[in-house]
């Protein structure tokens, strides 16, 4: 009630990882800094979350951002729409990937705040993430075409 946007989670195999680090995304792609400052942390881990207070306490940490990572838990996208939901997970799963992998082989270099913060602007609509979800779900309701009927 909180957010009356659309809300995204899964417990994605790169999301846990990142949320298991405690870590955010780093401005190291375009994709990331769709999220740059607009992502944050609840850093509370409380085991299952299924008691309404928790739900209080997640919503007000979300603020009005676009993502959350779930500490030891995993990610949480809100859009205006399901298909913008959708994608910003999709996307912010890739990007924890990317910085998963950037950290493993050595030190990613950030892109400097000004940058991050035009890129953002850019693509950090939910707009954006809608018209970049079309292609997912033309090819969803391709290959499953009983999904909807």
């Amino acid at each position: 009630m909180a957010r009356p946007d659309v809300v995204a989670h899964c417990h994605s195999v790169h999301g846990r990882a990142l949320a298991a680090l405690g870590d955010l995304l780093d401005p190291i792609s375009q994709e990331s800094c769709a999220c740059y400052e607009d992502h944050t942390l609840y850093n509370t881990c409380s085991g299952v979350t299924v008691d309404a207070h928790e739900g209080r306490r997640i919503a007000a940490v979300l603020g009005l951002r676009k993502a959350l990572v779930l500490r030891h838990h995993g990610l949480l996208t809100v859009g205006d729409s399901v298909d913008a939901a959708a994608w910003w997970f999709v996307s912010t799963e890739r990007s924890c990937q990317v910085q998963l992998g950037a950290k493993a082989a050595g030190r990613p270099v950030l892109i400097d705040h000004r940058q991050a913060v035009a890129t953002r602007e850019q693509l950090g609509g939910d707009l954006v993430a809608w018209i970049n979800y079309q292609p997912m779900w033309r090819d969803i309701g391709r290959s499953e075409p009983d999904l909807l009927t």
